[in-house]
């Protein structure tokens, strides 16, 4: 990382707020006042700190580099790029410094040099590309160019490389989004608390932890003291450089205690309604810093909703490059960006911890938001139709969760097409391409291939124990595991189907069903059957074409699957992508989410867990079992030892589990087992009674649909039937769902040394999987920011989607998947679609090779992003 971004973290995201509090405290009128504030001449400035608090902030990103002399030098460029080429002497000339080595303008739209992209997606992600983009601006406006009116510039901004710009412009699709993360939620978020100051309470509520790497002078405690002096700090610096009167004297009281603060407040709703250009979808003005004066020139655009905001820091960066803004102004408008930079910590995905559950807390964060229909409206306008506001998307798919009633599926989808029908749009019918204007101001031609539609993903859940109400004598449980999921998602199902058959203009939006969330504790087995019978699913009576009487079926509803994603241990990922291929008869057409274990690198994934693994007793017996049984089933050779090892472990496992049930020990064989692995795509309760039972017999249904919905009780695949029909192996399912001891004693945790061996054999099933999900035409859905972010592998260059697909950088080695880049959540991980190619294509860019020149070339590179923009083009599921 280059020093002057090491600096930029420092100042404007490790830095102390509370430290800058304390000056600007003493800035302010009657600061003298507050001796605990004068006491400690070594404060946090807008000109800067001493190198003491420095060395405190940046020590934790100039690793390696983290003596005191080092870190001086550091200290030392910081206060020399503040001075430098006309520089102001402040903070904010890094921000200005880093933005004009970093961004250029085309027509009008800023660009970012294709050469540092990396390293603008590392700072950015932390203080958001707002904050240097208005920066460049403002600066640049001084210097006698015309002023800015348009604030609507993409959220994330693009790469200036040319010749990636006319590839992607060929056509993309987004092929894995989930709607409500997709927008930029923080932006919503902070708008809601500067501009609504009685909403700052329940915003801050939700913050029961940070969840940021800073360091932790803002505790999760602090947020409600903290946003209410970021709301008044906004309201004060807004009136500076349009010469309105900020009140710095009652301001300094405010701060001090915003709690009893009673003026600021009543000002932050009456600039909101003098100034703030009313929105005449919701008869309310949006943000005050949303004037009428700019509603001329960004009310159309789906971005508006991020102008204001944008506005307010344009202004601000005016105020400090023209001198308009005094120092106490220059401190509030320092201490405001600590504030948010911080707070946007906890709503980004941006700390250095992996694994899912760390992204599911930022990601449930996104229902922080205020409930009410303005920001849930521009929600929806930025995460649908900003995102096709690039003209080259044609296909936006986008996942949203059921409901557990057919009426309000429907009533959801048509609040969610309506609201994005309605902003911004005129004369459109609903259904048909968007009438937006592309960043030149040409109108876009109506396109039958530009559209958005929507896949129902089921949240998995992790396993709750059996309660002693739900067992019976000999410790038999009367529920399956993962019951209340099972049942969570045949209810769903089933309510999505009485929908499509009530409503059939639902056909139109609904084109796939996905499950997504947490895998760890969840396997593919519980939502097998649910998704089997949704995706065969045909309307009773089919549906008429408008124009010909005979019948004719909707398309088939698509299937993909989140799946080796999250994992305890690589082998344990390769099972979950294996049981989503058999369980839910994925095959041609069909996809998996994300699928990393396919693609890590083995020797390095296993160095890094030391050699070790650790795992519950159930999934290391399963993952054994697996790993012997379905290598020889693929061709891959176990040698010897090896295979003896793997049996010793997988045979004392089997004993703590099984012993003392109907099915003892001696009677286990891992063959046998495995069969009653193949059986877990099946509805357990099949097996509840010893053995195979007709399902049939098992409807215990009610609702509509039902007995529609047991005709895919069994798993159709053809190589389960014979695993049917043998006894032992139906007697083992039964024990694996519905005994207590096998339950219980499976949660418990055991480890075992792994060698070279294993890691060796662990490569090869990579390689046969591949060979397997390549044979079947199943696509491949790969998310590079999430999953470098959630997974280990932490670069760009390292993904596992070059191991996928290889085709123009390489020699082919292997099969090659049919691969899809997509975005996963915009909003939680800060990027788009283009910005995701054009990552992966500087990732390749630098790439060495053994000499240490570029290994690929740039049309190389070139011909393999085509190639994958294709493929992500043809793996859109079909419309009706």
């Amino acid at each position: 990382m280059g020093v002057r971004r090491n600096n930029l973290f420092a100042y404007f995201r490790r830095a102390s707020a509370p430290e800058a509090y304390k000056y600007l405290m003493l800035l302010l009128p009657g600061g003298t006042s507050f001796p605990e504030y004068a006491a400690d001449k070594e404060y946090l400035t807008y000109k800067g700190a001493p190198f003491r608090l420095f060395r405190e902030w940046a020590r934790r990103d100039a690793a390696p580099l983290t003596t005191d002399s080092e870190l001086a030098t550091y200290h030392q460029r910081a206060e020399e790029d503040m001075r430098a080429e006309n520089g102001d002497g402040t903070l904010f000339q890094l921000l200005l410094d880093y933005a004009r080595h970093n961004l250029r303008f085309d027509d009008g739209t800023p660009m970012v040099r294709h050469d540092d992209l990396l390293g603008w997606q590392d700072i950015t992600t932390l203080l958001g590309q707002d904050l240097l983009v208005c920066a460049f601006l403002a600066k640049k406006d001084t210097t006698g160019t015309p002023r800015v009116y348009d604030f609507t510039w993409p959220a994330i901004i693009p790469s200036d490389n040319a010749a990636l710009r006319r590839v992607l412009e060929k056509g993309l699709a987004e092929n894995h989004a989930h709607l409500f993360a997709a927008a930029q939620y923080f932006d919503l978020t902070w708008s809601a608390l500067t501009n609504f100051y009685e909403e700052i309470d329940g915003i801050a509520a939700k913050i029961t932890e940070n969840l940021n790497d800073d360091p932790q002078d803002l505790s999760a405690k602090d947020w409600r003291l903290w946003l209410r002096r970021a709301a008044l700090l906004r309201c004060a610096l807004f009136g500076g450089p349009a010469g309105r009167d900020a009140g710095y004297g009652l301001l300094r009281s405010e701060l001090k205690a915003p709690d009893a603060a009673r003026e600021y407040p009543n000002r932050i709703g009456m600039l909101r309604n003098k100034f703030g250009f009313r929105f005449p979808e919701y008869n309310q003005p949006y943000d005050y810093a949303f004037t009428a004066s700019l509603a001329r020139d960004n009310i159309g655009h789906p971005n508006r909703a991020l102008a204001g905001e944008r506005h307010f820091l344009y202004m601000c960066f005016r105020g400090v490059f023209t001198g308009a803004f005094g120092g106490a102004q220059r401190q509030m408008f320092y201490l405001y960006l600590l504030i948010k930079s911080r707070f946007r910590g906890e709503l980004v995905h941006s700390n250095r911890r992996a694994g899912f559950d760390n992204f599911a807390r930022f990601h449930n964060r996104n229902a922080i938001i205020p409930d009410n229909s303005m920001y849930g409206g521009e929600r929806i306008c930025l995460a649908i139709n900003s995102t096709l506001r690039d003209g080259s998307i044609k296909s936006l798919e986008l996942r949203v969760s059921p409901r557990a009633k057919a009426s309000e599926n429907i009533i959801n989808l048509e609040k969610i097409v309506s609201a994005q029908d309605s902003l911004g749009r005129s004369g459109k019918r609903r259904g048909s391409p968007f009438n937006v204007r592309p960043a030149n101001g040409a109108p876009v031609p109506k396109n039958p291939e530009q559209e958005f539609f929507f896949v129902y993903h089921l949240p998995k859940g992790k396993e709750t124990p059996p309660k002693l109400s739900d067992t019976l004598g000999g410790g038999l449980c009367l529920t399956p595991r993962n019951c209340r999921e099972r049942s969570a998602s045949r209810d769903k199902v089933l309510a999505i189907a009485e929908m499509l058959n009530r409503y059939r203009r639902a056909w139109t939006w609904i084109r796939g069903i996905d499950g997504c969330s947490a895998e760890i504790g969840c396997r593919p087995e519980v939502m097998a059957h649910a998704i089997r019978f949704i995706s065969n699913f045909a309307p009773n009576p089919p549906v008429k074409s408008v124009l010909f009487v005979e019948k004719r079926r909707p398309p088939r509803i698509g299937k993909t699957f989140h799946a080796g994603e999250d994992f305890l241990d690589l082998v344990d990922g390769l099972r979950a992508v294996d049981e989503a291929m058999l369980f839910l008869n994925l095959g041609r057409g069909d996809r998996l989410g994300h699928a990393v274990a396919l693609g890590l690198d083995a020797e390095e994934y296993y160095r890094r867990k030391a050699s070790k693994i650790t795992l519950r007793k159930q999934d290391t017996l399963d993952n054994l079992t697996w790993m012997l049984c379905r290598s020889a089933e693929l061709g891959v050779r176990v040698k010897q030892d090896l295979d003896s090892r793997l049996r010793g472990i997988a045979g004392r496992i089997a004993q703590e589990l099984y012993g003392g049930t109907e099915m003892s020990p001696e009677k286990f064989d891992l063959h046998n087992y495995f069969r009653a692995w193949k059986l877990r795509g099946d509805d357990p309760y099949a097996y509840f009674s010893g053995g195979y039972k007709s399902a049939e017999k098992q409807n215990r249904g009610i609702l509509k649909h039902a007995q529609e919905y047991m005709d895919y009780a069994l798993n159709g695949d053809g190589e389960i039937t014979f695993c049917r029909n043998d006894e032992v192996a139906a007697r083992l399912c039964k024990a694996y769902h519905f005994f207590g001891k096998v339950r219980t004693e499976g949660n418990k945790i055991c480890s075992f040394a792994v060698a070279e061996d294993f890691v060796a054999l662990a490569r090869e099933l990579q390689a046969a999987m591949r060979r397997r999900v390549s044979d079947k035409d199943i696509a491949v859905e790969t998310n590079p920011t999430s999953n470098k972010l959630i997974s280990t592998f932490g670069r760009y260059d390292k993904h596992p989607i070059f191991t996928f697909y290889s085709r123009h950088l390489d020699k082919a080695a292997g099969p090659q998947l049919y691969v899809s880049v997509n975005t996963d959540d915009q909003g939680v991980f800060s990027t788009s679609l283009r910005n995701e190619y054009a990552l992966l294509s500087r990732a390749l860019e630098l790439v060495p090779d053994a000499g240490g020149a570029e290994r690929y070339s740039r049309p190389q590179i070139r011909d393999w992003i085509d190639d994958v923009r294709e493929m992500g083009m043809s793996q859109t599921f079909p419309a009706t």
